[in-house]
């Protein structure tokens, strides 16, 4: 063979006809002039009976156009907001700031596990409330530190009960 043809240039029964890329061509550039996607507009076309190729093909297709600053820009996340400054706070003395935190405890049962819902003291580093459930919940946190604060039981913790 004196010139032999490269693979992708080579003729099939399958490969879309050229006639068939031009009209997927101009439901492509027609969606980009609006404003949408390849798949937008591979779905309006199939919409309108319209089947000439797979999706893929049309993202195939989509790459080999030219011109391609007609094709729409995904959003992204704008810095437009201010940075907001971090909190900071300062403990002078025991018993000013706490925080809290859910520790997940292993048991000695395969899958089963206990949550330890703490309160800390954060000048002192000292656990000032705790708590042991089966599962972690939003009502659960939120009653702890009423439990510890407004009944004085600073220093003291419970146990759930297990059923």
């Amino acid at each position: 063979m004196a010139d032999p043809l490269p693979q992708k240039d080579r003729a099939y029964p399958s490969r879309i006809p050229q006639a068939d890329r031009a009209v997927i061509h101009d439901k492509i550039t027609a969606g980009w002039q609006t404003g949408t996607s390849v798949d937008h507009a591979f779905a309006a076309a199939w919409d309108q009976g319209v089947m000439l190729a797979s999706r893929r093909s049309w993202w195939r297709i989509a790459a080999e156009i030219i011109d391609q600053s007609a094709r729409p820009v995904a959003p992204t996340r704008s810095r437009s907001r201010t940075p907001r400054a971090t909190p900071v706070l300062k403990a002078t003395g025991s018993q000013q700031i706490w925080s809290w935190d859910i520790t997940e405890l292993r048991s000695p049962w395969r899958g089963v596990t206990f949550k330890a819902y703490s309160i800390i003291d954060i000048y002192s580093r000292k656990i000032v409330g705790w708590r042991v459930e089966e599962r972690e919940c939003d009502a659960l946190a939120v009653e702890l530190p009423q439990v510890f604060f407004l009944c004085g039981c600073e220093g003291r913790g419970w146990l759930a009960r297990m059923v």
